[in-house]
């Protein structure tokens, strides 16, 4: 895995929604950033919260993560095929 640098790092959340089971998303979310820290891209996950929807269509998913930009969380969630309804920076308190 590469070296996280707080200074360049930001925490950034996402929602998402899958016709995946609860556990399979959250694998996948797993899986996928473990892959990309092998090709040392700068991303690490923190925590993955799943919801059940009352409309029936599937989990929804809060993941946190911390990467060096919007764009590479962007690329891990197309590589987990995972859609999701945006991404958010986190501002962080110094």
């Amino acid at each position: 895995m590469p070296e996280l640098d707080d200074q360049t790092m930001q925490t950034y959340e996402v929602t998402c929604t899958s016709e995946r089971s609860p556990g399979d998303a959250i694998d996948r979310v797993r899986e996928t950033t473990t892959e990309m820290q092998a090709e040392d891209v700068p991303i690490d996950h923190q925590r993955t919260t799943v919801t059940e929807r009352s409309d029936g269509d599937g989990p929804q998913i809060d993941v946190r993560f911390r990467a060096a930009t919007q764009g590479v969380v962007g690329w891990h969630l197309c590589r987990a095929r995972l859609p999701a309804g945006g991404i958010r920076r986190i501002e962080q308190s110094r």
